[in-house]
């Protein structure tokens, strides 16, 4: 029967939803009751930092920060991989892989690194998704997939959580949590992986500036 050969075939980005899907999960977590570990490390520009020690050679870090806009036109932002060289100023180049359907994809981006370190790049599942609260979440997890070889010139990283938390506060008025946790693999002095790392939450200002910069 036809089910039966659909049952024999298992759909091959059924792993990559799951991967996804756990990193929303744990985006969530951290956004709402995941609270133990994180130290405060400051406020800078608006943006509330966080940082956790996860114990392996990947450093987690968090930014909170409230931007006078809807949560729509921040998600629409981040989702869009094309205007991403607009706000981010670390940001090389990066394209969507596979569009596996409206929430779930394939993204490739590249971010250049200070001299001498190399271009790190990364291959992740990634998802957007509005909740039934009014939440939104764009966010993904390194995975490996054939259209992702690993690029010359460049060392391939890994993300294991990156994504936004997008909470309306009312209808021009959201609370945007940026959550990182990536390891640039490599060798990488410690001290600049703890810069490079600190200075990620700061894109929810970077996100913030450009929005009210274009803002009609």
């Amino acid at each position: 029967s036809t089910a039966t050969a659909a049952a024999a075939a298992p759909d091959p980005n059924e792993k990559y939803r799951q991967t996804a899907t756990a990193a929303m999960e744990d985006l969530v977590a951290i956004a709402t009751t995941d609270q133990e570990g994180w130290e405060a490390v400051g406020e800078q520009e608006g943006v509330n930092l966080f940082r956790k020690n996860t114990g392996g050679s990947s450093v987690c870090v968090r930014g909170e920060g409230v931007i006078p806009l809807p949560a729509e036109t921040i998600f629409d932002l981040v989702t869009n991989t094309a205007l991403k060289g607009k706000w981010d100023p670390m940001f090389k180049d990066g394209k969507v892989l596979q569009e596996i359907d409206s929430e779930f994809s394939i993204t490739y981006n590249s971010f250049n690194a200070p001299f001498p370190v190399a271009p790190r790049d990364f291959c992740f599942a990634s998802i957007k998704r509005k909740l039934d609260s009014g939440v939104m979440i764009a966010c993904g997890r390194s995975v490996v997939h054939p259209a992702c070889p690993e690029r010359k010139g460049h060392q391939r990283g890994e993300v294991v959580l990156g994504g936004y938390y997008m909470q309306p506060l009312g209808p021009a008025e959201t609370r945007l949590i940026y959550v990182s946790q990536s390891d640039l693999k490599g060798s990488i002095p410690s001290s600049l992986k703890n810069k490079v790392a600190l200075k990620q939450p700061m894109q929810v200002a970077q996100i913030r500036d450009y929005l009210m910069s274009v803002k009609k």
